[in-house]
């Protein structure tokens, strides 16, 4: 599984980002990923994360980040890559 970490920080000193959530999107067919928690809680140093675990289909693809009142959203570039295949 790979990590994916957003960290969130505040437009202005002393808003709180704390307990807000990040949410993720992945494609609903094709190459994609399961995400372990989504949408995933914004922790005390702003951090919110979760583990993309690579479906069985090779292949490019994007999963999404976003946050409420947050801008821009994000994107990570991923691709799930064939097994190696030993003879």
């Amino acid at each position: 599984a790979l990590r994916l970490a957003v960290r969130v920080t505040p437009a202005a000193a002393g808003e709180p980002v704390e307990g807000g959530v990040v949410s993720y999107t992945v494609p609903a067919s094709g190459a994609s990923a399961t995400l372990a928690s989504n949408p995933a809680t914004i922790n005390v140093g702003g951090v919110a994360s979760t583990a993309a675990t690579a479906n069985a289909t090779t292949g490019a693809y994007t999963v999404g980040a976003a946050a409420n009142g947050a801008s821009p959203a994000l994107s990570f570039a991923l691709t799930n890559q064939c097994p190696a295949t030993v003879v």
